[in-house]
This record gives structure tokens, C-alpha cells and sequence, in this order.
């Protein structure tokens, strides 16, 4: 069925219903996922076409969260990391981004939850070491850290291959939703300055490019709302990771 999946030209909710349902307890562990035969084709189930075959590959991926080494594990093919953004940040259906939201949240602090994770109820904001083999392949892999920004820029909007305005617009969204919950310092920092060069980031690494360059606030409200929120709550006092400086001055 691992097999079948990627490639059917069917609906295939019924099967999926079924793996989802198998999988469910806790006790089938990611190793279990591990051990299916034919092995499971992540970053095709991440691509499929049907969102159900993406839903039950993201049930499947976020077995990997609740152990750092088994988040290590994924951490290590960068081809569904790649993918596992990308389906995040593109996909038109808001259940499987919500869901991929999750898995890559779970898989980034994975090494927490193994000795205790603490997080500011408010916001579900958690605190991270940035040290994880996770954090780094999404980090610290240039073509992986570059895809965030090449999604989310509007300079590529309409590209070959590229979404549209609206759909960047949509994953600008997503992204600020995820840099609320995982700020830290390494964030606010250069980790590939020749990414970050190529889409005007000085010297605050990925969420200078969210805060400060990504959005188009003059000629689209819903996105001007959406960065105010997004200020508001990286400016709330609970919040003591963010410096004000450069945020605090900026004009909206």
C-alpha cells in the first residue's frame, strides 16, 4: 500500500482512512514506519496530487517528532525536508498545511520534547537550542533555507514554475505563524548571507526578510493586518526574546 499510494489515479480516502487509523496509537512508533516493505516514499507522498495521500504521509512523518534521534533520522533526507516545506508553504488545501505546520514544528523541537519543552501558553511559543540536526537542515541548507525565501518573496511571484501574488501572500502567513512560535536569536541572525543577500537582508537573517522586507503592507491590507498581528505578539511583554531596536521603529 506504501507503494500504491504515490501513484494512484483514484481517490484514495478509503486507504488512507485505514493507514490513518492503523498508525494512530502511540505504540506504532516511527521505527514501525521505518520497518514497512516496501519502504515509504516520503517526498513522494508529500507531492501527491490528492491531499489525502499528503494528510496520511504527514501522519506518518510526525511519528519522527516525539524523538530527537528519529527527527535526526529525517533530518537526514533533505529531499522530504525540501518537500515537506514546500507543501507547507504551496499547498492550496489549509487542512494539510495545518498539518504540515504541525509535523515541521514537532520535528524542529524534537530535542526539546525529549528533556521537557517549555512554552509560553499565550502563544505556544516554545524555546529552542537551535542546535538540532533538524534545525540546521532547514536552517543552514542553502537550497532548503532558500526555497522559504524564494516562496514567500513577491520579487518571484509569477515566475516559471512560481505561485502567484495571492498564493505568496498566503504562504507569507504561514511563515510569520511559524517564526512567532520558534523565535530566537539564531533567527534573527545571518545563517546563508548569500541567500539572504539575494532578497535584501542585511544582518537579520530570516525574520529581518519576514518582518521587514517580505510583505507588501502599502498595497495589500489583509497582509498589513496580518504583520501588525504578527508585531503585536513578538512585541507582547511575555515575549522577551525579541529586541525591540529595528522592530519597534519600523513603520507601518
Amino acid at each position: 500500500m506504501a507503494e500504491l499510494l504515490p501513484t494512484l489515479q483514484q481517490d484514495p480516502t478509503p486507504a488512507t482512512s485505514l493507514i490513518e487509523i492503523l498508525v494512530r496509537p502511540a505504540s506504532y512508533t516511527f521505527a514501525r514506519v521505518l520497518d514497512i516493505n516496501p519502504p515509504v516514499d516520503f517526498t513522494a507522498g508529500l507531492k501527491a496530487l490528492f491531499p489525502a495521500i499528503n494528510l496520511v504521509t504527514l501522519s506518518l512523518l510526525e511519528k519522527a517528532k516525539f524523538k530527537s534521534s528519529d527527527a535526526g533520522i529525517v533530518a537526514g533526507k533533505p529531499e522530504v525536508v525540501a518537500a515537506l516545506i514546500e507543501l507547507w508553504l504551496s499547498t492550496s488545501n489549509t487542512a494539510v498545511s495545518s498539518k504540515a505546520h504541525t509535523v515541521l514544528l514537532g520535528l524542529l523541537i524534537a530535542g526539546e520534547r525529549d528533556q521537557g519543552v517549555t512554552t509560553t501558553s499565550s502563544q505556544d511559543r516554545y524555546d529552542l537550542p537551535a542546535q538540532s540536526l533538524m534545525w540546521r537542515r532547514v536552517f543552514r541548507d542553502k537550497d532548503i533555507y532558500e526555497s522559504i525565501f524564494r516562496i514567500c518573496s513577491l520579487t518571484t511571484a509569477g515566475h516559471n514554475g512560481e505561485l502567484s501574488k495571492r498564493d505568496k501572500t498566503v504562504a507569507q502567513a504561514r511563515l510569520l505563524d511559524l517564526l512567532v512560535k520558534i523565535d530566537c536569536e539564531s533567527i534573527r541572525r545571518p545563517q546563508i548571507p548569500e541567500v539572504e543577500s539575494r532578497y535584501g537582508v542585511k544582518e537579520g537573517g530570516l525574520m529581518e526578510f519576514a518582518a521587514l522586507k517580505m510583505v507588501d503592507y502599502e498595497d495589500d491590507v489583509l497582509m498589513h493586518m496580518t504583520l501588525i498581528d504578527f508585531f503585536a505578539d513578538l512585541l507582547k511583554p511575555e515575549h522577551s526574546v525579541v529586541e525591540t531596536g529595528d522592530f519597534a521603529s519600523y513603520q507601518l
